[in-house]
């Protein structure tokens, strides 16, 4: 193996939704993988679009934002994008475009597919992730979801006070 195919073995056994893989299995991906490049500005993925392909970054960076435009984030190199939506069936649920001069290795959700179909330990390993990491984001939105209650309620007892306030002024 060459330093390059060694050092995308240690970008890929780094990403979450493949990690515990062994070597023999990240080779497997590997040559399944197409490789990408991206002018800066170029759309990389539409939100709303269908997720065919997930895209391991491996130079540049990456702008996400909303269906809306509203900006969410960006991706460096050595990070993926793509990836629940292969693996779920859901649409794209933002839009990706290149923020600089970007290239990567994308793997296409048919390629995923056949791959797991035949090597049964693998797709244990990747579904044991893909739990991990669903129910970590699920934790992280009910925390987020109770902040905000907590914000409403305290926001619902102000107007209430400032009401009272203002009826006892009145009489």
């Amino acid at each position: 193996m060459n330093q390059q195919q060694q050092r995308l073995v240690q970008i890929i056994q780094k990403i979450e939704i493949f990690k515990g893989l062994n070597m023999d299995e990240v080779r497997q991906i590997l040559q399944v993988c197409k490789m990408r490049n991206f002018a800066p500005n170029e759309l990389v993925y539409k939100a709303e679009a269908p997720s065919d392909e997930m895209l391991i970054l491996l130079k540049g960076q990456l702008m996400i934002t909303s269906a809306s435009g509203e900006p969410l984030g960006s991706v460096i190199s050595g990070n993926p994008i793509g990836e629940m939506g292969v693996f779920t069936g859901h649409p794209r649920s933002a839009t990706v475009t290149a923020a600089t001069d970007a290239g990567g290795i994308a793997i296409r959700k048919m390629d995923v597919e056949i791959m797991l179909s035949r090597n049964p330990g693998m797709y244990v390993k990747v579904l044991k992730n893909m739990v991990t990491i669903l129910s970590g984001r699920l934790a992280q939105a009910n925390a987020q979801n109770e902040q905000h209650m907590r914000t409403i309620m305290r926001m619902r007892d102000l107007m209430e006070q400032r009401s009272h306030s203002t009826s006892e002024e009145e009489k």
